[in-house]
């Protein structure tokens, strides 16, 4: 979780702002909350280790897409008001000159909500809520797009995964990760919270230019060794070993 926008109570608060100055390092997963710790610690006790992809997905990299009409877009994430999905939702339905279908997968409190909205906006007929599924690397493989509308994050692991697999990814700006993940315009597009014109722009780039959408796939491949377990590993082996060897 964002510890700004969800805070823990007073108790583990004050426990917390004690107890992390002992340590002998405090690890958080992006730079965001390095800010935000550094306001109770010193900054030099506080290291930047980012969240590895999941060993079940690391080795299930999706071959090269062949070109289809339908440009399927992909969502991953719990169905709640933070997630935002229903900002996706309005963008595609200003896109309807376009062939495409949008993938929901997750579950949640909004999920009725979200039905009864791609229906109202007459687009029900391309949306497709999975719920909760085991086998999510089978939609980022098979997935042209990727979107990802929070307003706040911990850090974006839907997003990370879906950056792997080298799907193009449209995101919002927010507190924490994107920003850190994505290049804008690179291997990614960032665009404002709660912007869905902004959203429908960036769409409308990928769903019609087949080479865009190639060389941001490219581009985020070529970056997301990052995230691998054992380069993740690698960071957390040599921050045991000199906790480690300063205690000795």
């Amino acid at each position: 979780n964002n510890s700004k926008v969800n805070p823990p109570n007073i108790f583990w608060l004050s426990l917390r702002n004690f107890f992390y100055r002992f340590s002998f390092r405090l690890v958080v997963q992006t730079e965001g909350n390095l800010k935000i710790f550094s306001e109770i610690m010193p900054i030099t006790k506080i290291q930047v280790i980012e969240n590895a992809i999941a060993e079940s997905l690391e080795f299930k990299m999706r071959s090269k897409r062949k070109l289809s009409k339908v440009i399927k877009i992909l969502t991953v994430g719990r169905l709640n008001p933070n997630k935002a999905h229903e900002i996706s939702l309005t963008a595609l339905s200003n896109l309807l000159d376009y062939e495409w279908n949008f993938t929901i997968v997750g579950d949640g409190p909004s999920k009725t909500d979200l039905m009864i909205k791609s229906k109202i906006l007459g687009i029900e007929d391309r949306v497709k809520f999975t719920g909760s599924i085991k086998n999510v690397e089978d939609y980022y493989k098979d997935s042209d797009i990727f979107i990802f509308t929070s307003k706040s994050e911990g850090f974006p692991n839907a997003l990370m995964e879906a950056y792997y697999f080298g799907v193009p990814c449209i995101s919002t700006n927010c507190d924490y990760g994107p920003s850190e993940i994505i290049t804008d315009g690179v291997d990614g597009y960032l665009i404002p919270i709660n912007d869905h014109v902004e959203l429908q722009n960036k769409l409308k780039i990928l769903l019609s230019q087949t080479k865009t959408r190639q060389n941001i796939s490219k581009a985020a491949s070529g970056k997301a060794s990052r995230f691998k377990m054992s380069n993740i590993a690698m960071q957390w082996d040599k921050l045991i070993h000199s906790a480690l060897n300063t205690n000795s």
